[in-house]
């Protein structure tokens, strides 16, 4: 009984902890230092953005090398719908970030480059 005991606390506790993923991505926005945080939450990164404002995206794709996040949103300073994505490369901590805006839009995107690290 302790042994079933013992191994259900031991894989609770490591399933649990390879899936509280943290990354931290630094970049530079019109000579502004910007710093973003992504929690992982299931299939779905908590994202608390520089400015005090968080919102939820979901990771698009996963393997070894590479996440993807991303979600349709309104924003404000185009008026219009976009779809938004970032990635990081996990081996060497790149990061890209885009947004894909509606044809009617009326403005445009920067594309943001930066450097992340895992909490």
């Amino acid at each position: 009984m302790k042994k079933i005991l013992l191994s259900f606390l031991l894989v609770t506790v490591f399933s649990s902890t390879a899936f509280s993923e943290t990354w931290i991505c630094s970049y530079t926005f019109d000579n502004v230092s910007e710093t973003t945080m992504y929690e992982r939450k299931g299939n779905y990164f908590k994202v608390y953005a520089q400015g005090a404002y968080e919102y939820f995206e979901k990771i698009i794709f996963e393997d070894d090398e590479y996440i993807a996040i991303g979600d349709l949103g309104y924003y404000d300073s185009i008026e219009s719908n976009a779809f938004h994505i970032q990635i990081i490369e996990k081996l060497t901590g790149l990061y890209n970030s885009n947004s894909i805006s509606v044809p009617s839009s009326k403005g445009e995107f920067a594309s943001l480059e930066g450097k992340c690290f895992v909490k």
